[in-house]
């Protein structure tokens, strides 16, 4: 039996308007195509659209999953290997900030709806997720800290150490007026 497949046929150029990746998600290979078409506002009820596209997603063990994209900018200006990219950088955002919000402060969780305390409470929020950041990157094993060991490094006995991220490394020469 067969240990690797080979195949047949070689993979597809990427054109303007088709282009697809093979990589690594979450441990699994992941095959993403992506057909992009020039499009009007009218053909598809959207208004401001330029461009349409289908994203079809295949994971290993999972079936398919074809998704359809809009963007506003023409065929000139992204093409489907741009989109492609911009595509799976967005959810870099998700991962990275927001994935730590939800996590750490539970922020879907939160029940605030004013819009000024949710900005207060969002600012609040984003400054503890950079002092954690901060303090995480002077640790000896930064990978393997967390924001529960952050957290209990701000405890009572140990405030002092999280607050030193906060105050600059020289005072300034001469005094503030």
């Amino acid at each position: 039996m067969w240990t690797r497949r080979r195949r047949v046929f070689p993979p597809r150029d990427t054109t303007p308007t088709l282009a697809g990746k093979r990589e690594l998600n979450k441990g699994q290979w992941e095959e993403r195509i992506l057909r992009s078409t020039a499009a009007s506002a009218e053909a598809v009820d959207f208004a401001g659209v330029a461009q349409v596209a289908l994203l079809r997603r295949h994971l290993r063990q999972h079936r398919p999953e074809t998704v359809a994209l809009l963007t506003s900018l023409p065929p000139s200006e992204l093409d489907a290997t741009a989109w492609l990219a911009a595509n799976r950088a967005t959810w870099g955002i998700e991962n990275g900030l927001h994935q730590r919000l939800d996590q750490s402060h539970r922020e879907d969780e939160c029940r605030v709806r004013l819009p000024r305390s949710m900005r207060v409470l969002g600012v609040i929020r984003r400054f503890s997720i950079s002092l954690f950041i901060h303090w995480r990157s002077q640790q000896k094993k930064p990978r393997h800290k967390t924001t529960t060991d952050f957290m209990a490094a701000m405890d009572a006995e140990y405030h002092r150490t999280p607050c030193v991220c906060c105050v600059p490394v020289a005072p300034p020469s001469k005094p503030l007026p």
